[in-house]
C-alpha cells in the first residue's frame, strides 16, 4: 500500500509539472514577455539570478548563458568559446520581476513559443521539455505603470481591438515600419548619413532609400530585387511610414482589410501584426479663424490630432536606444548608452 501511495504521488507531481499554468506571460508591442527564472528552471536549466549586477546566469549542460538585463544582449558561452545574441527588446521589467522575450528565446536558446490563442496559453518547448503557462494582453503603458506602482498590469480592451498605429491618408493606408517590421521579426535601423532604413532578418535586407522611390532586397542567398512602389515612405512626427500594400508585396506576406473598423493584420511565417488605421487630417486644413486671427481647430482636426498625438507616443516608445558593449578581458561585458 505504501508503494503504491509513493508511485500515485510522483506520478501526480509530474502531471503538475507537464500542466502547470503559473506566472502569467504579457503581450505587448508585438512581443511576447515571460517570466525569466519559472520558465528558465521549468526547463530543466539551472538558473543564478544577481540583481544587483542586473545579471541572470542560466546553465544547461556544457551551455552557460549570461542574460544582462540592463541592455538587449545575452552572452553563450561553451567549450571555451562566446556567442554574442543582440535581440530587440531582450527583458522587460513587469512589477518587481524580470521577464525575457519570446524572440530572444528563439534566437538565443533555441526555445520554441507556440501561442494557442484559443486558450490563451504560450507552450515553451525544449529538447523534449515543455512548459505552460498563460498569458495576458496588455499596453505598453500598463507595463510602465506596474513598475511605479507594483499594480498588476490590466488586460487591454478588446473593444479597442488594437492599438491606433497607422494612418490613412487620401484613402491609402500607410502603416509605421518599426512598429510593424519589428513585429514580424526584422531588427530595423536607419542611417542618417545616406537616409536609409535597413530592415534585416535571417533570410533577407530590405535597404528603403528615403528620397528615392526604390526597395531593394538582398538574400542570403546572395540574390537582389529591386521594387518601385511608387510612392515615397511618409514621415509623420519622428517616425517612417509606408503603404501597408507596398508592405505586403515586398515581404510576400498575408494581409487582410477591414474596412469597416478600418483595421489590418499582417502574418507572416508564424509572427503577425494587428494595425488600426485613422483618417489622418494636416492640423492646417479647414481650420476655423477666431477673434484674434489666429486659426482654431474643429471638433473633428481635434479628435484627430489627439489620436495623431497618442500614435506618436507609441512611436517613440518603440525608438530602440543605442546600447554599446565593452567585453572585458576576464569575460564581463559593460553596456553603456551612446547618442
Amino acid at each position: 500500500m505504501k508503494k503504491i501511495t509513493i508511485l500515485l504521488s510522483f506520478l501526480f507531481t509530474l502531471y503538475l509539472c507537464s500542466n502547470v499554468i503559473a506566472k502569467e506571460a504579457y503581450c505587448s508591442r508585438g512581443l511576447i514577455y515571460i517570466p525569466i527564472e519559472e520558465t528558465f528552471k521549468q526547463l530543466g536549466y539551472d538558473v543564478e539570478a544577481e540583481y544587483s549586477s542586473s545579471v541572470v546566469d542560466v546553465k544547461k549542460a556544457d551551455n552557460k548563458y549570461t542574460i544582462y538585463l540592463s541592455g538587449d544582449l545575452i552572452v553563450k558561452r561553451f567549450d571555451g568559446k562566446s556567442e554574442t545574441f543582440k535581440p530587440y527588446s531582450s527583458t522587460e521589467k513587469i512589477r518587481t520581476d524580470y521577464y525575457i522575450s519570446s524572440n530572444a528565446l528563439e534566437e538565443a536558446f533555441n526555445i520554441n513559443v507556440v501561442k494557442d490563442e484559443s486558450n490563451k496559453e504560450l507552450i515553451l518547448t525544449d529538447n523534449g521539455k515543455s512548459y505552460r503557462l498563460s498569458y495576458k494582453n496588455v499596453d505598453y503603458s500598463e507595463i510602465e505603470n506596474s513598475r511605479n506602482t507594483n499594480a498588476e498590469p490590466k488586460e487591454k480592451d478588446t473593444s479597442l481591438n488594437v492599438a491606433y498605429t497607422g494612418f490613412l491618408v487620401d484613402g491609402v493606408a500607410f502603416a509605421p515600419l518599426r512598429y510593424t517590421f519589428e513585429s514580424l521579426g526584422y531588427d530595423v535601423q536607419y542611417k542618417s548619413s545616406t537616409s536609409t532604413i535597413y530592415l534585416r532578418n535571417a533570410t533577407n535586407v530590405y535597404e528603403i532609400s528615403i528620397n528615392a522611390d526604390s526597395i531593394v532586397q538582398r538574400t542570403s542567398e546572395g540574390k537582389s530585387n529591386v521594387f518601385h512602389p511608387g510612392t515615397l515612405p511618409k514621415k509623420i512626427g519622428a517616425s517612417y511610414y509606408l503603404p501597408l500594400r507596398v508592405m505586403a508585396d515586398i515581404l510576400e506576406a498575408d494581409v487582410s482589410w477591414n474596412s469597416e473598423s478600418k483595421t489590418a493584420h499582417i502574418s507572416k511565417d508564424g509572427k503577425e501584426c494587428y494595425l488600426s488605421c485613422g483618417v489622418y487630417i494636416e492640423p492646417t486644413k479647414n481650420t476655423q479663424t477666431n477673434n484674434n486671427g489666429s486659426k482654431q481647430l474643429t471638433d473633428e482636426e481635434k479628435e484627430t490630432q489627439r489620436k495623431i498625438n497618442e500614435a506618436l507616443i507609441i512611436s517613440s516608445l518603440l525608438q530602440r536606444p543605442k546600447t554599446g558593449y565593452v567585453f572585458l578581458p576576464n569575460g564581463q561585458v559593460v553596456i553603456v548608452q551612446t547618442n
